[in-house]
């Protein structure tokens, strides 16, 4: 007799489903928390990201434009401004290298730069030396007064010395970029920790899952999320976590796999995180067949995570026809439909028309459910 082929429904989960759950899960939401959003660390990423405006407005922002950001920044890092001057970087190496508080005096002796060797700067004043030495002085306290209210530096209890407020400050901008996106990961992961959803297990959720999803009809249920979130799945459902997850202490965040000649900023890409070790996402979807069924909910299809399932939307746009292979987008609302076409043609070579006739293809708003 013919032994009855196990019936699979594979699911694959965005951030828009924790959207849909009511979560505060956006980039604006881990943006306006002060607390754990890195703003004010010195680092040419942090400056850069903080003046990005998005076409859409913040509050529209995807996380996977705020990863192709990250990326458009590795093209382009070696023209973006530092929050630390040159000569603000003297002071900061020059007190990490005595390892000690300094003072004024020693900071002002060790920038001065007498008259008549500097040639430009300092033959302007028409003083005696005595007297440039103490404008010198005074306006080297006036600087360091600034180091302190942006708070690259710290002073002792009496006011009399100067001490590093991070050692990393005195490092060179890819060494405080690569620290400003730790920063970022862990105070992600810390602003996620502190929501009422982050040790969640409702019942009556883990139901309304069931029912969403039809887990009923299926033998198999494969949940494949790039959110770094719990949710109170069923038994049934095998899930695995494609970018970590946030009680691991394993997320991983970055850009798309690119030839990167400066190696400096490879940290960026997601592939080069030590945590980075996606499941087999793509043989899973790659041996779907008739009967079966793949829900993408919530998810972009952005560019950075398109290859887990370019394999997949090609195959499925050439070849042996599946009418009975159920693909479902699960939508914010249908006018995202267009964006998720976009991606599809995209993935496909321009086979859209393809894709749609050899499956049975479902566009659902989760306004709906």
């Amino acid at each position: 007799y013919k032994i009855k082929k196990m019936s699979r429904h594979v699911i694959i989960i965005g951030n828009g489903f924790d959207l849909f759950l009511g979560r505060k899960t956006k980039y604006s939401d881990f943006y306006k928390s002060d607390i754990y959003c890195p703003k004010d660390f010195p680092a040419p990423l942090i400056d850069y990201l903080n003046q990005w405006q998005p076409t859409r407005g913040l509050s529209d922002v995807k996380w996977f434009d705020f990863e192709t950001e990250l990326y458009n920044y590795s093209q382009i890092n070696d023209n973006i401004k530092d929050p630390i001057s040159q000569e603000e970087h003297k002071v900061l190496a020059f007190i990490k290298e005595r390892n000690c508080p300094v003072s004024a005096n020693e900071i002002s002796d060790f920038l001065y730069v007498p008259s008549n060797e500097s040639g430009e700067v300092y033959v302007l004043y028409n003083n005696p030396e005595v007297e440039i030495r103490e404008l010198f002085l005074k306006q080297t306290v006036c600087n360091l007064e600034k180091m302190v209210e942006r708070h690259l530096l710290s002073q002792t209890e009496d006011l009399k010395l100067y001490y590093l407020k991070d050692p990393v400050y005195a490092e060179s901008k890819e060494v405080r970029d690569k620290e400003a996106f730790k920063k970022i990961k862990s105070g992600l992961r810390d602003y996620l920790l502190s929501q009422p959803f982050s040790h969640t297990n409702d019942e009556a959720l883990r139901n309304r899952l069931n029912s969403i999803f039809e887990m009923d009809k299926f033998d198999q249920i494969e949940v494949f999320t790039f959110n770094y979130t719990d949710v109170p799945w069923p038994e049934k459902a095998d899930v695995q976590y494609v970018h970590g997850k946030i009680k691991d202490d394993t997320i991983v965040i970055g850009t798309k796999e690119y030839n990167e000649t400066n190696n400096s900023y490879k940290f960026l890409q997601k592939a080069m995180d030590d945590n980075f070790n996606p499941p087999a996402i793509i043989d899973s979807l790659l041996t779907l067949g008739n009967g079966d069924k793949v829900t993408f909910f919530g998810h972009s299809l952005g560019e950075n995570d398109q290859q887990y399932f370019r394999d997949f939307i090609q195959a499925r746009s050439s070849g042996v026809t599946y009418k009975n292979l159920t693909i479902e987008f699960v939508l914010k609302s249908l006018n995202d439909k267009q964006y998720t076409k976009m991606a599809i043609q995209d993935m496909s070579n321009y086979q859209l028309t393809s894709f749609q006739s050899k499956n049975k293809v479902i566009f659902k708003s989760s306004e709906d459910l």
